[in-house]
């Protein structure tokens, strides 16, 4: 079984979604065509509120940044 890279990326309030949609697609689409799960992605914000975009949407993050990601 290989080693799977953990990828986190920081949202701050006002980003744009397109910006997080990109990074999240570069990674998924690299496990799609490794046809294998090398990286495993989360968003993490300041804290665990949703996210608010600069564009009318919001998400919500996996972990505030302040605590350990397990």
């Amino acid at each position: 079984m290989g080693n799977i890279t953990r990828i986190v990326i920081f949202a701050p309030t006002d980003v744009h979604s397109l910006e997080l949609a990109g990074l999240i697609d570069v990674f998924a689409e690299a496990n799609a065509r490794a046809n294998k799960m090398f990286y495993e992605v989360a968003i993490v914000a300041e804290d665990d509120r949703t996210i608010r975009c600069a564009s009318p949407s919001a998400m919500r993050s996996a972990s505030p940044w302040a605590e350990p990601f397990p």
